[in-house]
């Protein structure tokens, strides 16, 4: 067929543009959902945040194993709840917490090795063992290994509120333990999330888990995380105001002890003479003003300390 009957053909040019059309639209709503999730990801804060409660977390499992232990954050993403949760194979320790104070939701997500490698150090197991051990898919959770994850998930979950403590005090509590993600859908699939990845270095064995935060959860301070630094908007910083505090405790503050003020004409300011004597009607217990230029600040009674002149304080203003 000739290029001209391509052109005079318009049912050639409807089939030609259907499959541009419903890709261009395809791709402009990819386009738009991936930008609402990116524009979620603009807390610089929560970076900080976490940056602390790993720090936080790896002490508290050094003074728990006596061990030496490290923590890192390998990964911090936003991504669909629906996503992630295609990810998560049961049986997995699965704990649901709850912000008591953000009145919402979060998930902790251990893996086996990691509960077996605490089982192991808190027992009394085997030593640097790198073996990976995997639970029998049919096999739920045994009361001990259960004790175990929620020792974990409350250590986890304090140094976790500790970390926020900066920003807003918080605090996280153990809902529930289940296995089954299905009992764990703690949004809707199409929510966003913050997924962050931590791995636990521990005698020669690096175990992950995972902590899920939907967005919800974190709305109420969404307006502090948002600043680029600890004090940014919200007065926070322990160093500056100690600075600020010093400075003005250090300022000189010019005070005076006025008697009384007696109106008197000019003409007799202006004849008055060395040796003249000005009559005021104060009497002798009456307290006296403490200002500071014209601001009052104190009332006094007049008295003497050894060879100096003294005020007595009675009343604030």
């Amino acid at each position: 067929m000739s290029s001209d009957n391509i052109e005079n053909n318009p049912n050639n040019l409807n089939r030609e543009r259907e499959p541009v059309t419903h890709s261009l639209l395809s791709t402009g709503v990819k386009a738009v959902l991936d930008q609402a999730l990116q524009s979620y990801e603009r807390l610089p804060m929560l970076e900080i945040v976490f940056e602390k409660f790993s720090q936080h977390l790896a002490t508290a499992f050094r003074h728990l194993t006596s061990e030496a232990v490290d923590v890192e954050i390998v990964s911090f993403d936003s991504l669909r709840f629906g996503e992630y949760f295609k990810t998560m194979k049961a049986p997995l320790p699965i704990v649901v917490f709850k912000a008591i104070e953000w009145e919402n939701l979060g998930l902790l997500i251990l893996d086996d090795n990691l509960v077996f490698t605490f089982i192991d150090i808190l027992l009394g197991g085997k030593k640097n063992a790198t073996a990976q051990v995997k639970r029998e898919a049919s096999r739920g959770l045994t009361s001990i290994e259960q004790g175990i994850v929620k020792q974990i998930s409350e250590i986890v979950l304090t140094e976790l509120g500790h970390a926020f403590e900066p920003v807003s005090s918080t605090t996280f509590s153990l809902e529930r333990l289940e296995t089954n993600p299905n009992f764990a859908t703690i949004t809707r699939p199409g929510d966003a999330i913050i997924v962050l990845k931590i791995k636990i270095e521990i005698e020669n064995r690096a175990v992950y888990m995972d902590l899920v935060i939907p967005y919800k959860t974190i709305e109420p301070i969404k307006e502090q995380l948002q600043q680029v630094f600890f004090g940014d908007k919200f007065g926070n910083d322990i160093v500056w105001e100690e600075m600020i505090f010093n400075a003005i405790y250090q300022i000189d503050l010019p005070i005076e002890a006025v008697i009384i003020n007696k109106p008197t004409p000019l003409y007799e300011v202006i004849n008055l003479k060395i040796g003249d004597t000005i009559v005021i009607d104060h009497v002798q217990h009456e307290d006296i003003l403490i200002r500071s230029g014209h601001i009052a600040l104190f009332k006094g009674q007049i008295g003497k300390v050894e060879n100096k002149v003294a005020v007595s304080i009675t009343k604030y203003y």
